[in-house]
């Protein structure tokens, strides 16, 4: 994680590849809502934070990777929220 937390501190970071950034640059999410179901240790949220998404949410179970989302969030400076969305049961088991 040391490599990630030097570069999530550079302005504009983003975790995406070539592909991933050109088809981000076409949709345009100036001034837009993201949320990530899942979103581990944040940094997809974080780089979509750099195009420019004005909110942005990430949503994962695991309380160590909000842990570490929230001190990546910390480090980058930006205005990301993570947090954690439990289900009462499984939505697959038929209750």
């Amino acid at each position: 994680m040391g490599q990630l937390l030097q570069d999530v501190s550079k302005p504009g970071f983003s975790c995406f590849d070539q592909t991933m950034t050109d088809a981000l640059r076409r949709i345009d999410l100036r001034g837009k809502s993201v949320v990530q179901v899942g979103c581990n240790n944040g940094r997809e949220v974080l780089s979509l934070a750099s195009f420019g998404a004005e909110r942005c949410q990430g949503i994962d179970q695991a309380e160590g990777f909000l842990a570490q989302a929230k001190e990546l969030n910390r480090i980058s400076g930006q205005s990301v929220s993570a947090g954690q969305f439990l289900f009462p049961h499984p939505p697959f088991c038929g209750h």
